[in-house]
């Protein structure tokens, strides 16, 4: 014979599935701090309340990877998660057709 759910006992189950379902998607999910999403950084001050950064670097000292960027830019990168955004400017050498 199959165990049967009382009609009462159905929203505390709904609701410890909820709360099940939240912890694991809070704990997966990376601190706010740990991102750098924006100008200054994720409080706007720049400070990363989590980062231990080197003091001194060079070409070969404290790189973990270099790569040449096509363009230029002003624009502060996005850092999410293992992923880095920039935003360069190259000039185009496509052909506006109205002109």
């Amino acid at each position: 014979m199959k165990p049967r759910i009382e009609r009462h006992h159905l929203p505390v189950l709904l609701g410890l599935a909820g709360s099940l379902a939240f912890a694991i998607s809070t704990a997966a999910a990376p601190a706010p701090n740990e991102n750098w999403p924006q100008w200054r950084g994720p409080l706007q001050n720049g400070v990363a309340p989590s980062a231990n950064p080197p003091t001194a670097w060079s070409e070969t000292n404290n790189v973990k990877w270099k790569v040449k960027i096509p363009g230029s830019g002003q624009a502060t990168p996005i850092i999410w998660d293992n992923r880095v955004f920039i935003q360069t400017d190259r000039k185009s050498t496509r052909l506006n057709s109205s002109h």
